[in-house]
């Protein structure tokens, strides 16, 4: 299997400050940590107004539990925070950011 990667995307106000990207960076690099996240890649797309976050996904089924886990962890977290947002989802993406299988 190639290497693919799990995101969490949010899309963000198109005219926010740098500042607030610097929290939501914080926020969502932190979060991911906490979640039990090894390996994280926080990303921001100013072009598209998505920021998130990207983990390995690797083939072994706890590790794909685990990787659920995180992005569910970083939902709560940036829910539970005072930074907005006008949409969520998942995507599976490979190595070089291409989208292989998403909802939107």
């Amino acid at each position: 299997m190639n290497l693919v990667y799990v995101r969490t995307n949010f899309l963000i106000d198109s005219d926010v400050s740098d500042a607030i990207i610097s929290k939501w960076q914080e926020l969502l690099h932190n979060a991911a940590l906490e979640g039990g996240a090894d390996d994280v890649d926080v990303f921001y797309s100013d072009i598209e107004s998505i920021i998130g976050v990207s983990i390995p996904l690797e083939e072994d089924a706890m590790l794909i539990l685990e990787a659920g886990h995180v992005l569910g962890y970083i939902h709560s977290a940036v829910d539970s925070s005072d930074l907005k947002y006008s949409e969520f989802w998942m995507s599976i993406n490979d190595e070089f950011g291409a989208v292989i299988e998403s909802p939107r």
